[in-house]
């Protein structure tokens, strides 16, 4: 099975409707999804890791949702996996 990580910005309110249709897609698409803390706020019930830890899931690429495209501090430990993120 694909994994993929999913990484949400804070305060967002509009990823409260977003995210688990994001998830939807994935597990219809057969994906595991790998939630940072803030993601899985947006999706009560999900199990959720420490966002410095998504890399260690082994994912293909990580979807970064609510910022606005540019990277920040939360991709440096995946660049080291070379996991694409997608913002």
């Amino acid at each position: 099975m694909k994994t993929v990580g999913i990484i949400s910005k804070p305060d967002k309110p509009e990823l409260l409707e977003l995210v688990p249709e994001v998830l939807k897609w994935f597990e219809e698409h057969d994906y595991r999804t790998v939630l940072d803390d803030e993601t899985a706020s947006y999706a009560p019930g999900r199990p959720s890791v420490e966002r410095t830890s998504i890399g260690d899931h082994k994912p293909k690429f990580v979807l970064v949702l609510g910022g606005d495209g540019t990277s920040y501090p939360p991709h440096a430990p995946l660049r080291k996996r070379k996991s694409p993120s997608w913002a």
